[in-house]
């Protein structure tokens, strides 16, 4: 005798998941909290300028003083002036975690 095919049931992603918790709960060991995804960063271009000394100076001290880097508060005076600059522009690259590979 020949089994009777059933019907699949129509899940979405998350009707199997809230399924699956009770028993994920029970078997799987306590996981901590993925770790919060990473910001984007937005794209970078490098420009030169020739500055006189006493402004070069003045940029550094400024920076020092607040703590920042010289390029976080020049961002932070074109943000003042008008120019587009955002929030994702204030990460600062050297602190994000690198692709490994």
């Amino acid at each position: 005798m020949a089994k009777r095919p059933f019907d699949i049931p129509s899940l979405t992603d998350e009707d199997l998941r809230q399924r699956l918790q009770p028993l994920a709960d029970k078997v799987l060991p306590n996981k901590p909290a993925p770790p919060p995804s990473t910001p984007k960063k937005s794209r970078r271009k490098g420009m030169e300028f020739m500055l006189p000394e006493a402004v070069c100076l003045e940029i550094k001290m400024r920076a020092a003083r607040k703590e920042i880097s010289a390029t976080t508060l020049m961002l932070q005076i074109l943000r003042d002036a008008g120019f587009p600059v955002e929030s994702n522009d204030f990460i600062d690259l050297r602190k994000l975690p690198r692709k490994s590979g």
